[in-house]
């Protein structure tokens, strides 16, 4: 991924949790062949430095132990106009663009059977999104025949972090004026994806630690 370094992050804190805020990764593997790219629902770990997730025994990466990975994460995305930008009324001289956050995360692929493991992942991956939930789901609830033949079906992912790569492009080469109107007109949107971009954009302005 080509990174300008004005748009770089690599803030760990900032990093893990936009994987935490948007677990649904693109796992691709592959050689000089052929790439292959899955999209999976991912358990962040960053005391252990690791991302878990979780596959089809059909899956072709069941017999792939220890490839060469790539996780991509997709954080907030939008479309910038240049109507928000005082520019546009003074020269012209703008044009669209699209602010976006990613992570990328590089490792090789363990394959994990042993069923105590994939019965704790199963809860860590559903947990964040029951908590709040009046009668929150657990593996445990379920009929016993029916968790046996889901673990038998499946094989634990387990990608330890040898490489994270950030990026955020959110406004960071314009000046403070033309930051304030992007911000603006996100929030005119009036939608939660436009204000959650809002918030990137403001972050992205603040001096980093």
């Amino acid at each position: 991924m080509f990174v300008p370094s004005l748009l770089a992050e690599s803030r760990p804190a900032v990093l893990w949790d936009l994987i935490q805020q948007n677990p649904l990764g693109a796992l691709v593997v592959g050689g000089d062949d052929q790439l292959d790219a899955n999209h999976l629902p991912f358990e962040a770990v960053p005391t252990a430095n690791v991302v878990r997730t979780h596959i089809s025994r059909a899956n072709e990466l069941a017999r792939r132990p220890n490839d060469n990975a790539l996780v991509i994460f997709q954080g907030p995305n939008h479309y910038i106009s240049p109507g928000w930008q005082p520019g546009r009324q003074k020269h012209g001289r703008v044009a669209p663009s699209w602010n976006y956050a990613v992570v990328h995360i590089y490792g090789r692929l363990r394959l994990i059977e042993e069923q105590d493991w994939l019965l704790r992942h199963l809860d860590a991956l559903a947990d964040p999104h029951e908590a709040e939930r009046r009668d929150p789901w657990k593996v445990a609830a379920a009929p016993l025949d029916f968790v046996d033949g889901l673990i038998k079906r499946i094989i634990g992912i387990e990608i330890q972090v040898e490489r994270m790569v950030g990026k955020s492009q959110a406004c960071q080469q314009y000046n403070d004026s033309t930051r304030d109107g992007v911000v603006a007109g996100l929030l005119a949107e009036g939608t939660a994806r436009a204000a959650l971009m809002a918030d990137v954009v403001r972050d992205a302005a603040k001096p980093k630690a």
